[in-house]
């Protein structure tokens, strides 16, 4: 009841020019949790973003998975340009609503937004939400408090546009989301997957079927265990096991050529 009054009370800002990827731009708050991710002052770039940025070039066609209110979308948005797409997936429709918001509050038209929640199959899932953060309890259905509909990445885009970066964070759908986007997958884009460890029942059993499709693309993986960690690169090879032991690891994937 106490968080709820909380995101009740809170009186919406837009915070004035937050930076990431080298690009400077304004975001609507909305709720407590993402006055506490984005707002009070300017971010400099977090190892991810650095990451991501460098690979990123104009015209790409980049998937949003897990884009919460924006805060990549609207530099992948800028760094693509106008002969790029941003196809955006936030499974909660408020969520997605603001994204729209923050999209028009900075001017970007190249980006298609999807209020919908990735995963293996087209079905009604509930969702556990706690003011704009929000998750599929796998293990324990009855937690959720909001359904939304669940569908594959694969059905999402069409046969014919190639993904160039695909950045995942669906906050613990990890596996149900890559299983759904296997055809995806194998056009080789690059990938950030922000691996949710901590929500896994079987952590190494998840982590294994997850690589087990990536595995076989032909990857130079870097590994960054902590946000705020440095990112580090293990070649051809990463070590399943070691990841295992993270929280919340990123695995970013560059495919060989």
């Amino acid at each position: 009841m106490g968080n709820k009054l909380i995101a009740e009370d809170f009186k919406p800002y837009i915070a004035r020019n937050l930076q990431t990827g080298g690009f400077t731009f304004d975001m609507w708050i909305t709720d407590p949790v993402a006055d506490e991710w984005y707002g009070g002052q300017c971010r400099n770039d977090l190892p991810e973003c650095v990451w991501l940025f460098s690979h990123i070039r104009a015209g790409m066609t980049i998937a949003d998975c897990g884009a919460h209110h924006g805060f990549l979308t609207i530099p992948f948005s800028k760094a693509i340009g106008p002969t790029g797409v941003v196809w955006a997936w936030e499974a909660l429709p408020a969520n997605a609503a603001v994204i729209n918001k923050n999209l028009a509050l900075n001017g970007c038209h190249n980006v298609f937004v999807r209020p919908l929640a990735l995963g293996d199959e087209r079905k009604i899932v509930r969702l556990w939400t706690h003011t704009s953060n929000s998750l599929v309890p796998w293990q324990n259905p009855e937690y959720g408090n909001d359904a939304v509909q669940m569908v594959r990445l694969d059905d999402e885009i069409p046969a014919h546009v190639k993904i160039d970066l695909i950045k995942i964070d669906v906050e613990g759908s990890d596996l149900q989301m890559v299983r759904g986007a296997r055809r995806v997958l194998s056009q080789r884009p690059i990938i950030d997957l922000e691996l949710h460890c901590c929500l896994f029942q079987n952590r190494n059993a998840v982590i294994a079927e997850i690589f087990s499709v990536s595995e076989l693309l032909s990857y130079e993986y870097s590994v960054l265990a902590r946000g705020d960690d440095v990112v580090r690169a293990t070649g051809r090879k990463i070590n399943l096991t070691e990841l295992a032991q993270y929280d919340n690891p990123h695995v970013f994937c560059l495919p060989v050529l």
